[in-house]
């Protein structure tokens, strides 16, 4: 009996933590509805401010910027169960921060965890701790994080024109994997992130065969403008992706972890009836050995 009440005991718990992993599920598909609400008016405002960023920044205004050092943004997940999604990120952290002249935040203090966690112990000192900056756990928290990070690169790249002012580079998940993206001093393409540091990627370009703009303002006061809406609108569909990719994974985890809960739950049932039968096999074998030869007649 006390066999059949631990696994009763066992088999509320699994019940249990299984309602808390479809609780889990829930949230993350919530989350990946929004987000997919949010898509098309975001798509559509990124085309707009990309056109006329590539319109008003015309060669040469976007030359390459090779000598300049570089600042990575790595946007991580900080909302755990989505499996390896800030291992991969703190990795690259690792190799950044080992190449010269690269510096590297990471948005995220679970991102940051995985970071330290993530170097050897016989690894050499870094030559400097990654900033952190705030982390996005979800679509309603965005506005104040992009205003951060938006702020922090604006302010990296305010330096002396004397003075080799950094470019902002951004890091972040996609559905293929890692992608880098160049968002300061001129915004770039995002481009497939293979663990090295590569060169400039080709400029926004403008429309096919665009007019040039007619201008209501003077052309630096409206470039520097349209500069800092198209970075914003560039950080948020970055974060937005890597929200849908860790969500996605986020699933995955809970699928794989409500499988294994079920397995448990199965083997549980199949013990639970194995006792079930060895008490009753025992209890006709003290029963029948309990009658005598005369009352067995």
């Amino acid at each position: 009996m006390a066999a059949q009440l631990q696994l009763r005991e066992r088999a509320t718990l699994l019940a249990d933590l299984r309602q808390i992993v479809q609780a889990m599920k829930n949230l993350a598909l919530a989350e990946l509805q929004r987000l997919q609400h949010s898509q098309p008016a975001l798509a559509e405002a990124q085309r707009t401010l990309e056109a006329a960023w590539g319109q008003l920044a015309a060669p040469p205004a976007v030359a390459g910027y090779p000598a300049a050092p570089r600042i990575w943004l790595l946007i991580g997940a900080e909302r755990g169960f989505c499996g390896a999604f800030n291992a991969h990120l703190a990795e690259a952290a690792e190799t950044l921060q080992a190449t010269p002249g690269q510096s590297v935040w990471l948005a995220g203090q679970r991102l940051a965890e995985a970071w330290r966690a993530n170097r050897p112990a016989d690894a050499a000192p870094a030559g400097s701790t990654p900033r952190v900056l705030p982390g996005c756990g979800a679509l309603d928290e965005a506005e104040p994080v992009l205003a951060a990070w938006l702020q922090a690169a604006t302010d990296a790249t305010a330096g002396a024109a004397a003075a080799p002012v950094p470019s902002v580079w951004l890091l972040s998940t996609g559905p293929a994997g890692l992608r880098s993206q160049r968002l300061l001093p001129a915004p770039g393409v995002p481009q497939p992130w293979d663990g090295a540091v590569a060169g400039d990627p080709p400029p926004i370009q403008p429309p096919p065969r665009a007019a040039a703009p007619r201008l209501g303002l003077p052309r630096p006061v409206l470039m520097a403008a349209v500069l800092h809406q198209t970075v914003r609108v560039q950080l948020r569909a970055a974060l937005e992706t890597s929200l849908v990719q860790e969500n996605h994974a986020r699933l995955a985890q809970m699928q794989r972890a409500q499988d294994h809960l079920d397995e448990l739950a199965a083997e549980l049932r199949r013990r639970s009836a194995r006792l079930r039968q060895a008490d009753i096999t025992n209890e006709l074998e003290l029963l029948t050995a309990a009658l005598g030869p005369g009352d067995a007649a």
